[in-house]
């Protein structure tokens, strides 16, 4: 059973090895481990349609437990949401009104989404706040249409906020926030 769990772990934390903080470590790990498994083959793909099960039962409870706040050197706050799925299309298009009221009840005016989409090999960013679209644009070179971008490949929340803390130049500090 720990076996099958740090499986798990491996290929979700590192988005199926598609992310680029994915190393060959990782890599043998996984392989490693594998041989102490009772899973099948196709196990990733079952375990994200599992949690995509979850996730659409209660796309609000999702969006506020994986929702981190960070603040800059100036005090500044934004809220970042992210959802990991096999196949984020689908939730981007059906969830909006409930993305933008979760990240809107943080209370900070640069709030987006992050939507891994495993199978699709990009992200969905989503977002109605004007900050965070300008500030997304210039940090990955995207391009929105309407509230809706997408990335030409995998990213991690981590990984943006990195990208974030180099655009910024500027100390970035991430909490975990409770809604009441």
């Amino acid at each position: 059973m720990i076996a099958n769990l740090l499986y798990t772990a491996i290929f979700a934390n590192t988005l199926n090895f598609q992310a680029s903080v994915s190393t060959e470590r990782d890599k043998r790990a996984f392989e490693q481990v594998r041989k102490f498994t009772q899973l099948s083959p196709d196990w990733p793909e079952i375990y994200y349609s599992e949690l995509a099960r979850a996730v659409f039962a209660n796309p609000r409870e999702a969006i506020i437990k994986d929702t981190k706040v960070v603040t800059n050197k100036a005090g500044e706050k934004m809220a970042i949401g992210q959802i990991e799925l096999w196949s984020g299309k689908k939730f981007i298009t059906r969830f909006q009104k409930q993305i933008s009221e979760v990240l809107e009840n943080f209370g900070y005016k640069t709030w987006f989404l992050t939507l891994p989409s495993i199978s699709e090999g990009k992200n969905y960013l989503f977002t109605q706040s004007e900050a965070a679209k300008k500030l997304l644009i210039r940090l990955l070179k995207i391009k929105f249409i309407g509230d809706i971008a997408t990335t030409d490949k995998l990213y991690l929340r981590k990984e943006l906020l990195k990208k974030l803390q180099k655009l910024q130049q500027t100390c970035f500090k991430t909490s975990t926030p409770r809604l009441v």
